[in-house]
């Protein structure tokens, strides 16, 4: 069957390169028939190898036909191929003849036109669109281990049933095993190779951020469109989202079944190389004073609880705002002159039990509450609540998204820069240089926060738990004068929590002015 795959991809690219005699009249696409010849060669000497040399062809050779299709519509043709036409058609053919092309190829060549002209009449009608390509079938391998999508869709559905088929994190899954596999094919997991990872690096590094989102991408396979940004004309990924995300995922998939299967893992201990194209991690810088005053009292405006609180809280303890929606009246208790919570990791919902969106075992470590927060009542206030304190926030399929989403919107309208840099994540970071700036010890500092702490061999013996004194040090840390902390006081928490956001309001954009007004009065010193 994989034989006859080739062959028949093989006589396709023959029939659109080949003039009216038979022969192939262009130096470049001669090379592609030859190439395609050489390939069904080595599949039949090397059948283990036949599936992914015909899934390598196969996606290249119907990027030729798309080109050519697309174009061949005009102004009608999908933007993302017409506009970058020659991208693609060179990148295929790079693919097909495994080298680069050089400049004057591309250009001398026409490859586009000579496309157009050659396709062969009848096989697609003009101004139709061109019907995806067959996948190719599963050839007979050598190994008797299970394919990567095997592997892959089992790991996914063991995430579904702990997190629920809703969580976000599974259609992220699903994409970056989808992109994998048409990149690099479907192979019994045994087969791959540590240049097999490489590979999938180097061709998704002009993978476009947000694809999911952009519509000229729609119809279009992984390696089209990667082909058609060649040029970036879309902003490419984060490599920290490349690495932390894309890579690490398919790395724990390619993981999840050695035990049930008894493979090795192929990709163990490779040190990949990542492209100049990714773009570099934002840093994320702390929210100046006059910013967040004007937002915490933006948020109690709206007379809504995780608008008016949840600032407040991150900026006080340092912690996730995903975490901290999951807090429940329970996880509060009085640990001597101070209060604490801490999650135990799973929570009871109306659907049942589900995990608490937590990165490391740390962060479900206890965190100090700050006196203010009991000045204020919030602390007595929260700890009577029956379930989730921030209620309303799960009313919602994603909270922590939801929430995040809005209160970024809030900072902004107040004058936060947005764009990654200053966001509600980064209280997490202004809470970090408060502590450093009032001396509390740095590990102590990262058990507050929530972050990994560092441990030398002697404290593998035991759990490091922070004095009292040092929890009381950081209820009592000192809260900055330019904020006036009298806006909290005699709130109604009750009230609060029965507040609601209109749905589908619009959002008030602040001007340049309202963002950073030149002659702002100084907040009153609380």
């Amino acid at each position: 069957m994989c034989q006859l795959i080739l062959a028949t991809v093989g006589l396709r690219v023959m029939s659109n390169a080949s003039n009216a005699d038979g022969a192939i009249d262009h130096p470049l696409l001669s090379q592609v028939v030859d190439s395609c010849h050489a390939a069904i060669d080595r599949a039949m000497t090397d059948p283990s190898s036949a599936l992914s040399i015909a899934s390598g062809l196969q996606s290249a050779l119907s990027t030729l036909t798309l080109v050519a299709t697309e174009t061949a519509r005009g102004s009608a043709g999908l933007p993302a191929v017409v506009g970058n036409a020659d991208d693609l058609v060179a990148g295929a053919i790079e693919s097909l003849i495994g080298r680069p092309l050089k400049g004057y190829e591309a250009s001398a060549e026409g490859l586009t036109g000579y496309l157009m002209s050659t396709s062969a009449p009848g096989t697609v009608p003009p101004g139709e669109p061109q019907p995806p390509p067959a996948p190719a079938s599963v050839a007979p391998a050598r190994s008797s281990m299970p394919l990567f999508s095997t592997v892959a869709r089992q790991y996914i559905e063991m995430r579904e049933d702990a997190d629920g088929e809703n969580h976000p994190d599974i259609k992220y899954l699903n994409l970056r095993m989808k992109t994998f596999v048409e990149l690099i094919g479907d192979k019994p997991v045994d087969t791959y190779t540590p240049k097999d990872l490489q590979d999938y690096v180097n061709i998704m590094q002009f993978w476009p951020a947000n694809t999911t989102k952009r519509a000229q991408f729609d119809g279009l396979s992984t390696r089209q469109i990667c082909e058609a940004n060649r040029s970036l004309t879309e902003l490419p990924l984060a490599r920290k989202t490349m690495q932390e995300g894309y890579v690490a995922n398919i790395r724990t998939m390619m993981r999840h079944s050695m035990t049930t299967y008894g493979y090795r893992d192929p990709f163990a201990g490779v040190k990949l190389r990542y492209p100049g194209t990714l773009r570099g991690a934002i840093k994320r810088e702390t929210i100046d004073d006059g910013v967040l005053g004007r937002a915490f009292r933006a948020g109690i405006e709206t007379g809504i609880l995780e608008d008016a609180m949840l600032p407040l809280l991150a900026y006080l303890t340092g912690r996730r705002i995903g975490l901290l929606l999951y807090l429940q009246g329970t996880d509060i208790r009085r640990k001597g002159d101070i209060w604490i919570a801490q999650t135990n990791g799973i929570v009871k919902t109306k659907d049942g039990y589900r995990r608490v969106p937590s990165k490391t075992a740390d962060s479900l470590r206890f965190f100090v509450l700050h006196d203010f927060l009991d000045d204020i009542g919030f602390v007595e206030w929260a700890c009577q609540r029956d379930g989730f304190i921030f209620a309303a926030a799960h009313e919602h399929s994603d909270p922590a998204r939801y929430v995040s989403k809005t209160l970024n919107r809030l900072l902004q309208r107040n004058g936060a820069a947005g764009r990654n840099i200053e966001v509600i994540h980064s209280l997490r970071h202004g809470k970090i240089t408060a502590l450093r700036d009032e001396n509390i010890d740095a590990k102590l500092a990262r058990q507050q926060v929530g972050h990994k702490v560092k441990r030398d061999q002697h404290d593998e013996y035991g759990i490091i738990i922070p004095s009292t004194d040092e929890c009381l040090a950081v209820a009592t840390s000192r809260l900055p004068k330019s904020i006036d902390w009298t806006m909290f006081k005699g709130l109604d928490f009750g009230a609060l929590a029965n507040g609601r956001h209109k749905r589908g309001a619009p959002i008030k954009r602040a001007t340049p002015t309202e963002r950073r007004p030149a002659s702002a009065k100084k907040p009153k010193e609380g």
